[in-house]
């Protein structure tokens, strides 16, 4: 029989193939930072489409600190990701995570790391109005897990890429005169 040598290949198993094959070729055509602004707006999209879901769940225009933490939580699971809240302060939570949603297609591909970066970080800043998300340690790099932290006040320094709520955004650009036509 044709293809009898072929191994069996889920559908989903295919598809993080595919994607790690696409931020590979991403990262060596463009490099890493390159191929992280690509894959963070693919996260902005996705992150919009997942923080609307969690709103109409809740029937509400902003999703509390606690439902957007255990959304995030949530989601990242469904997806096939075993994350969990390690801790948090009153300007902080920290995800542990010990397995990817990519599988082992994210590993020397930290450029799809952006993914949770950019979900996390737009959901926590539609919920809260502001949130730095600090990739700590990352499957894709070698760690034997990642650890995600997300900061929600703006007055502390530190590394990490930076959300706000896209309606204040709006806000601050027509308060410069720029957002009118």
């Amino acid at each position: 029989m044709v293809g009898e040598d072929i191994p069996k290949q889920s559908r989903e198993s295919y598809l993080c193939g595919v994607l790690g094959v696409l931020s590979g070729c991403l990262q060596d055509v463009v490099g890493i930072a390159e191929a992280r602004g690509y894959l963070s707006v693919v996260g902005h999209t996705v992150g919009e489409k997942v923080n609307q879901a969690y709103l109409d769940d809740h029937g509400c225009e902003h999703l509390s600190r606690d439902q957007m933490i255990n959304a995030l939580v949530d989601f990242k699971n469904r997806v096939g990701g075993g994350f969990e809240i390690a801790s948090t302060t009153a300007e902080t939570v920290e995800f542990h995570n010990c397995r990817c949603p990519f599988g082992d297609q994210v590993k020397g591909r930290p450029s799809l790391c952006m993914m949770t970066s950019a979900i996390f970080g737009y959901i926590a800043a539609e919920s809260v109005g502001y949130a730095r998300v600090e990739l700590l340690e990352t499957i894709a790099l070698g760690n034997g897990r990642c650890v995600v932290r997300v900061n929600f006040d703006p007055e502390t320094g530190g590394e990490g890429v930076e959300f706000y709520r896209v309606k204040d955004l709006d806000l601050l650009t027509d308060d410069a005169g720029q957002g009118e036509t």
